[in-house]
């Protein structure tokens, strides 16, 4: 019954808004009187802007005659369209207003209201808009950025390169800020995008913590103590892995196994032995419905044991147990005997194998290693994955110096970038060739390099055709940060096509960025 009366109190209000809301204020004695302001809109008509775009109106204002100049504007909007709190956005007769308040319906719209007010009485005319703020975030990519290496907020690209069937470039900056009034406390190291139940999610990891925000808006989510079953006392995050039916968190040196996509929290941790290292290559790809996960799917190099282990599967139904290779060589790798080296990248091989970039932790040398994919016999144990052969990469130019690390899965390239040059490392051959692919722009250092990949790959039926053929590159020179798309050609080759390079301006320093579904 309470809500009932609420409901009629809250209609009549609205009634009064409606009978009162465009007329002038006369209520003081008939020589102070406004004259027949009148607008160029209906009242209460219905207008609408996409996030983030910038809402410009003009009231078109008829004075009947008097001196506009003694009149004052005030634009205001309630930021919460359920509640009666109204902010000041700007005090000039046209409106120019960024807007960064999280989209919402028709049916739920802002309020935007317009105060024209007589200097020498005081008398106000008043008009007010229904305003609907659309969502204007799409596929593209999610760029973490800083501007005082303190503190993290969002950037978007959406272009053609990055996202279907769309024409146009539209860039965003400051997102998070816009959104939520503030950005992440700390630096952001990895970003992840997942389908999650309920909505889309970008994941972004710190040093200490975690923090998710849905797609549709960037609104916050939540931090590690919103997004685990179990939230754990201290968090030290190191990356999410995508795999099919699978969203796979490794962090404090231990896995987490689960699906966003029928539970939205993080669940329990899978307890091992041995700890699991900062680096793995995990295989995405999909399998037929089995009742048993015939695709191995984790393999890494423990550098605590000098040895490579492996997890078989990551499905609820897959033995998810840690494993570790035999004592025995094969082409000059020995699985199970491996001593002093330091994983450096992992990543998959275009056979669906395992690939591993490892650095001697005495001499400083580099060697790619390649395995096979394993071998599995429906009933009988998996035979772990086996050495097919061994790059040595001793002699590569600058790779000590080198901070980003590529491994494609599609050809037998590796890149690796100093701060200023990208390499590329061919290794279909016994012997690997090593050439230089590009030189950043005089005063700009690398701060990211990725290969583009869109979401949901390699288990979709259909990619946009610049799918694991492009890199992602982000530089910095100290004031600006950009974002460039580097087309790769001559598949096999490593080369990059200069001449249709894609750069985006206006950035503060990249840290990581992810395609966005």
């Amino acid at each position: 019954m309470k809500r009932i009366k609420i409901f009629l109190l809250t209609a009549i209000a609205t009634a009064f808004l409606l009978f009162v809301g465009c007329r002038k204020d006369d209520s003081s004695l008939s020589d102070n009187s406004l004259p027949d302001i009148t607008f160029g809109y209906t009242l209460a008509e219905a207008i609408s802007v996409y996030q983030f775009n910038t809402l410009q109106l003009d009231p078109k204002i008829n004075f009947d005659g008097s001196d506009k100049s003694k009149y004052t504007y005030t634009w205001k909007i309630n930021p919460d369209p359920r509640d009666t709190a109204f902010i000041t956005i700007s005090e000039s007769e046209i409106l120019s207003y960024e807007v960064g308040l999280i989209p919402n319906t028709g049916t739920n719209y802002h309020t935007l209201k317009l105060y024209v007010t007589n200097i020498d009485n005081k008398l106000q005319a008043i008009h007010y808009w229904q305003l609907t703020i659309l969502n204007n975030i799409g596929e593209g990519l999610v760029i973490a950025t800083t501007k005082d290496n303190a503190n993290t907020d969002f950037s978007h690209i959406m272009s053609p390169e990055v996202t279907t069937n769309y024409t146009d470039v539209s860039v965003k900056r400051n997102i998070l800020t816009g959104a939520n009034g503030t950005g992440i406390s700390g630096l952001v190291h990895d970003l992840y995008f997942a389908n999650v139940r309920g909505g889309n999610r970008v994941y972004a990891l710190t040093n200490n913590n975690m923090y998710a925000y849905n797609t549709l808006d960037y609104s916050y989510v939540g931090d590690k103590n919103d997004l685990f079953v179990i939230p754990p006392a201290d968090i030290s995050p190191t990356s999410f892995y995508y795999c099919y039916q699978n969203d796979v968190y490794l962090g404090n040196n231990m896995l987490y196994f689960g699906w966003f996509a029928t539970a939205a929290k993080i669940g329990v941790q899978s307890l091992y032995a041995q700890p699991i290292p900062k680096i793995i290559a995990l295989n995405a790809n999909s399998t037929n419905a089995q009742t048993y996960d015939p695709a191995l799917r984790i393999h890494y190099y423990d550098d605590k044991n000098s040895k490579f282990g492996y997890i078989q599967g990551v499905s609820a139904i897959a033995d998810k147990a840690q494993y570790f290779s035999p004592n025995e060589e094969y082409n000059g790798i020995n699985s199970g005997n491996y001593p002093n080296k330091t994983n450096v990248a992992a990543g998959i091989s275009v056979d669906r194998g395992f690939l591993h970039l490892l650095k001697d932790k005495t001499s400083g040398a580099f060697e790619l290693l390649v395995f096979d994919a394993g071998v599995y016999n429906y009933g009988e144990p998996y035979v772990a994955p086996r050495g097919v052969k061994k790059i040595d990469l001793s002699t590569a130019p600058e790779i000590a110096n080198a901070t980003q690390f590529v491994l494609l899965d599609n050809q037998s390239v590796m890149y690796y970038a100093t701060a200023t040059k990208i390499y590329a490392v061919i290794y279909a051959g016994a012997s690997a060739i090593i050439e230089e692919r590009y030189t950043v722009p005089a005063g700009e250092s690398i701060t990211t390099l990725d290969i583009y990949r869109q979401y949901g790959y390699p288990n979709q039926s259909s990619y946009i055709a610049t799918n694991n053929k492009q890199l992602i590159l982000s530089t910095y020179n100290g004031t600006e940060g950009k974002v460039r798309l580097l087309p790769l050609i001559n598949i096999g080759a490593g080369n990059i096509d200069n001449a249709n390079i894609k750069t985006f301006n206006g950035f503060d320093k990249v840290l990581a960025v992810v395609p966005q579904k």
